[in-house]
């Protein structure tokens, strides 16, 4: 039985007020960008196309591009277009720029794959990537915007190592692509990479606001809920005020733990901080107001507020139709306590 953190969840109470937090699914138009670059893109079918090379092109050395004026353009129409959101301009423009001999070299081979991947076609998306990186095997930019499609193309793997490729060419990239390849291995389990990622975010980011998230999403894929607990409480009592993103891994904690009521008061904290502006959810979920919708309505279900969990999951059932049961047995507010969510 661990300790409750009386303290931590004082603050919760003050921060969250009386009143319950009811979300409501809203689908943007456009999502407010992050400094990591995690871009978004409806999911597709998975493509097929030739695999990664399990080892970087160090000795492979490609002839310089030529210059070329015809099509520059054009070129200049799909970038502003693609700077604009313009999907249907940028079309245009790469299927002019098509015509001419531009459209051969790596710049605009990767312009056409940012085109592709923002239209969610990932099997153009790659065929483009990958003709920018033979032009060019050893642009770490084309790397990296591969590993970007094979992972929205759900092919983690591939991805990983397309992002290991890049940043093995441009070191630099490093911190650009650490929440990328984070996000892999979290999907993954893969609890060694994790850790080794921790480690490197804590090296380079010691008095960060989000350094006990990475390491207590360590400690909970590697069963170490009452650690994970103990360093978030630790954390959130000397800080109320970090990042959503803390209060929503210490729910997700206390859901493991076994701890419902804890857990949706400190879910019911992120909700908020979430509703005002914080943007800290969208370095781990692609749709955090879904994923934090869910947690708290499981927390809302074992407590038995079988209607605030009611209203919450029926709100989600555009986006996940899977959770229609879940909305039924809300409904009928059943007394036992509900198998957790898949």
């Amino acid at each position: 039985m661990i300790k409750r953190h009386s303290l931590l969840i004082a603050l919760a109470l003050a921060i969250t007020g009386a009143g319950l937090i009811i979300l409501s699914y809203v689908h943007a138009s456009s999502r407010t960008e992050i400094n990591t670059q995690s871009a978004s893109v409806a999911p597709g079918p998975a493509p097929t196309w030739a695999p990664v090379p399990t080892r970087v092109l160090a000795t492979v050395s490609a002839p310089a591009e030529p210059v070329r004026t015809e099509g520059v353009l054009e070129h200049l129409g799909l970038e502003r277009a693609l700077l604009q959101g313009d999907l249907v301009g940028a079309e245009q423009a790469w299927q002019a720029m098509r015509e001419t001999p531009l459209s051969a070299s790596s710049t605009s081979q990767k312009a056409g794959a940012r085109l592709a991947l923002m239209q969610g076609d990932f099997g153009s998306a790659s065929l483009r990537a990958w003709r920018a990186i033979v032009r060019q095997p050893q642009q770490a930019q084309a790397w990296s915007l591969l590993g970007l499609i094979l992972k929205r193309a759900g092919q983690p793997q591939a991805a990983r190592r397309a992002f290991e490729i890049a940043q093995s060419l441009d070191p630099d990239l490093a911190s650009l692509l650490f929440q990328e390849r984070w996000r892999i291995a979290y999907e993954m389990g893969d609890t060694g990479d994790l850790a080794a990622l921790a480690e490197g975010y804590r090296q380079q980011q010691p008095e960060s606001d989000l350094r006990p998230y990475y390491d207590a999403a360590v400690l909970l894929l590697a069963d170490g809920t009452v650690e994970a607990i103990e360093l978030l409480g630790q954390a959130l009592q000397s800080r109320p005020t970090s990042p959503a993103l803390l209060w929503y891994q210490l729910g997700e904690a206390y859901l493991q733990n076994g701890n419902p009521e804890e857990a949706a008061l400190v879910l019911e904290v992120a909700a908020r901080q979430f509703a005002r502006g914080d943007s800290s959810l969208y370095l781990i979920s692609e749709e955090p107001l879904i994923d934090l919708s869910i947690h708290l309505a499981k927390a809302y279900l074992v407590t038995e507020r079988c209607t605030e969990a009611e209203q919450m999951l029926s709100r989600l059932l555009g986006s996940r139709p899977d959770l229609e049961v879940w909305v039924e047995r809300a409904a009928a507010c059943e007394t036992s306590i509900p198998t957790p969510l898949p």
